[in-house]
């Protein structure tokens, strides 16, 4: 810098530039009016800014919120109404196919006990026969089970016991009178002969305002007659708990509802109802406490026309109180009847809060900042303007001394182009004179400030990358819910994450520097981790067991080596129900193996196009095949290969078509080896949850024999007719020709001469 310094020109005012320094504005007005004007726009600009941005983020903020709340509602619905038709679903085609016995009251409750394990968020199981008999297992608040049954001499009277673990009867806890067939559960479900809901309705023992609902499915016998109802019982208080954990802002509405009004669920802390003589009923909507439920249910009223016109998801906003509130309502429908509404309210006041403390911080700061600014130009310029001068002075002396000026060519905005950018002569004098002592000093400071810029820019952005990716790294670890954790390769524990730790009721930092295994219960996870280790696979996986609590939890465990195999990751997924789940599937599927294999009746499923899927070894025997494997090889249409007569084929499916269930349905079939024989055959469709045909099944039996003997027997009994006939005749001639008026008939007729009467 100095080289170039003593190589310039001097710079000098001349006489004839002094009269056009002194016509240039001084330097402190020029600084005042530079820093209002800097401070006032960007402050006026903020405000505003700040003000319109909080009303559209309240807006968008609003729509997400109530879509993402509505989603979750609707989710856990469909989730929560699903399982009691699945539960009644499996309970009809356990006792339409004899798998369940209602005669066995012992049996169904210790079946009905076990599904309310699987099934924890159902109520009640029960089972009501035409008769008045009736078995129902229910949940008491504890969580313990119950078994009602009723009496078998007198049907209105039922007893309640406690049930074991295993399902059993234990000690009575009381009894009581009941008419099963008037109940709602029983009544509706008769009366339309097709599954349904009931409505609301305040069980016996529940605290006012916590209400159920049940559904219930018919079962008819092989002739189509109602033989009883099964049925399933929901505690709905469920579903408002669920609606409160959703934790949307607290002045926050989320009701659901049916569309006659009856507030089914709710976000608020209590339910409300109606009480009606001793009966308690729930409250309707348009009849609520809260102010914001009810004004909502009226708007939807007043906009939509009516509850039940809601037949799609809406949106809108109203005033209450003076304050907006934004409402999202959406219909839901269950495949047996339930319609439902949900009904979504957010107040502005749930996100204006923040927003208008921001604004107000903003604005007080923007205008802290503009009298600040104000002050700070008024001495910054005073203060400024008295040392340029005499830096002024300096820098001409210094570049007189120093050397000439170097040319340096215009640019279009302001400065001079060379190697780097310079400053051109300025309008103020102070800076007039200082512009060209230093244009030879600003190529190189300009140069070295702008290297030293990018070079910050770049380290402020790896380290925002870096912290950002360490802090989303650490929440998704933390927030995973399974076990993760970090070995050396010595096996010593580096880190746990969140959910690692508290299962073990630890600290994460109490597992840093301790070698795995010094846990109780984690003796597999060891194990698995040192083989690992010392194994030169980079990963691997095993199903584990590990005890928590005096619980037995399975996982999945998957390991993964990094840093050259010098550490190890491992991460755990709980699978426990999964393992669960198969162990009874596959026990499940044993028992189905053995009863269909050894199973005297032909049994089979079929597809709606007429192929066998599945046959046993009695059926292929019925048909005179060798196996079941020969058997559905061989026929590829059942109606054409088997039926004698095709449109007994055509009866059963139309039949299946309207029932779902025909039993005892007789028909003539052909055998492999030609010959025809007579089978009856109880058949019922299955359908998917959305009622598509999936197959047929049903159990086969060979009546020929019986056919056979039912011929024998109707000929027998038509020539016993003749016989009777011709007895009877006899008899009626002999009694004829021994009366007293044939024997006078045939006297006179003795005595009469034939020559004289015809002469």
């Amino acid at each position: 810098m100095s080289t170039q310094l003593l190589s310039d020109t001097p710079t000098r005012s001349t006489p004839r530039e002094l009269p056009q320094l002194r016509r240039k504005p001084p330097l402190r007005a020029l600084l005042t009016m530079l820093f209002l004007l800097q401070t006032i726009v960007p402050v006026a600009l903020v405000g505003y800014l700040s003000f319109r941005n909080g009303q559209r983020a309240v807006n968008d903020l609003a729509t997400q919120l109530q879509a993402e709340v509505s989603d979750r509602v609707e989710q856990h619905l469909n989730t929560y109404f699903a399982a009691p038709r699945q539960v009644n679903r499996l309970n009809q085609s356990a006792i339409q196919l004899g798998l369940l016995n209602p005669n066995e009251p012992n049996y169904v409750g210790r079946y009905f006990g076990q599904q309310m394990k699987v099934f924890s968020d159902i109520s009640y199981i029960n089972y009501s026969g035409t008769e008045g008999q009736f078995v129902g297992v229910g949940r008491e608040p504890d969580g313990m089970l119950y078994l009602e049954l009723s009496d078998p001499v007198r049907s209105n009277q039922y007893t309640v016991y406690r049930l074991s673990e295993q399902g059993d009867r234990q000690n009575l806890l009381r009894s009581a009178t009941s008419s099963t067939l008037q109940e709602a559960r029983y009544a509706k479900v008769a009366a339309t002969g097709k599954p349904s809901w009931t409505e609301m309705y305040q069980a016996i023992g529940d605290a006012p305002g916590d209400f159920s609902i049940s559904c219930g499915i018919p079962i008819y016998t092989a002739d189509n007659t109602l033989a009883g109802v099964v049925g399933v019982d929901l505690f709905l208080p469920q579903v408002s708990q669920f609606l409160r954990e959703i934790a949307i802002a607290p002045s926050g509405r989320v009701v659901v509802i049916k569309q006659d009004g009856s507030i089914l669920a709710s976000s608020s802390d209590t339910m409300p109802y109606v009480r009606s003589g001793e009966q308690v009923q729930p409250l309707n909507v348009l009849n609520s406490p809260d102010e914001i439920t009810r004004a909502t249910a009226q708007q939807v009223v007043n906009r939509l026309g009516g509850l039940d016109a809601v037949t799609t998801a809406q949106q809108f906003e109203f005033r209450q109180g003076g304050e907006r509130q934004f409402v999202q309502v959406m219909p839901w429908t269950d495949p047996w009847g339930l319609e439902l509404l949900l009904l979504v309210t957010l107040p502005e006041s749930a996100f204006m809060e923040q927003i208008n403390a921001n604004t107000r911080s903003t604005l007080l700061l923007c205008l802290v900042s503009l009298v600040g600014a104000i002050a700070l130009g008024v001495l910054t310029a005073r203060w400024l303007s008295r040392p340029m001068m005499v830096l002024s002075q300096a820098s001409e002396r210094l570049a007189s001394t120093l050397g000439g000026t170097k040319a340096i060519a215009p640019h279009s905005d302001g400065l001079h182009t060379d190697a780097v950018s310079s400053l051109n002569p300025q309008p103020v004098r102070e800076l007039d004179q200082l512009a060209s002592a230093f244009n030879r000093m600003a190529a190189q400071l300009q140069q070295s400030f702008a290297d030293l810029e990018t070079q910050n820019a770049s380290l402020q952005r790896t380290q925002t990358a870096l912290a950002a990716a360490k802090e989303q790294l650490e929440a998704v670890i933390n927030a995973v819910p399974g076990p993760i954790s970090w070995v050396d390769a010595g096996g010593v524990y580096v880190g746990v994450n969140r959910h690692f730790a508290e299962h073990w009721q630890l600290s994460q930092e109490a597992f840093i520097g301790k070698e795995v295994g010094f846990l109780q219960g984690s003796t597999q996870l060891a194990d698995f981790t040192r083989q690992f280790l010392e194994n030169p696979e980079q990963s691997a996986s095993q199903v584990i067991a590990l005890h928590f609590n005096d619980q037995l939890r399975y996982y999945l465990i998957a390991a993964q080596k990094y840093q050259q195999g010098q550490a190890a990751v491992s991460v755990g997924i709980d699978i426990t129900e999964r393992e669960i789940a198969k162990e009874a599937l596959r026990i499940a599927e044993e028992n189905y193996r053995s009863i269909f294999e050894n199973a005297l009746e032909g049994i089979f499923q079929s597809s709606p196009e007429g192929r066998f899927i599945n046959v046993n070894p009695a059926l292929a025997k019925i048909y005179g095949y060798s196996s079941p494997v020969e058997m559905m090889g061989q026929i590829t249409n059942i109606g054409e290969q088997l039926y004698v007569d095709p449109e007994k084929r055509t009866e059963l499916t139309e039949l299946l078509e309207k029932r779902d269930t025909v039993k005892n349905f007789e028909y003539r079939c052909y055998c492999k080896d030609g010959s025809i024989i007579w089978v009856q055959v109880d058949v019922r469709a299955v359908r998917d949850k959305n009622d598509n045909l999936l197959y047929y099944e049903g159990i086969v039996q060979d009546i020929t024999e019986r056919k056979q003997r039912e011929d024998e027997l109707r000929k027998q009994l038509e020539e016993l007719k003749v016989e009777i006939d011709q007895e009877k005749r006899e008899k009626e001639v002999a009694n004829l020709t021994e009366s007293n008026y044939f024997k006078e008939i045939q006297q006179e007729i003795a005595e009469v001469n034939l020559d004289e009467f015809w002469n």
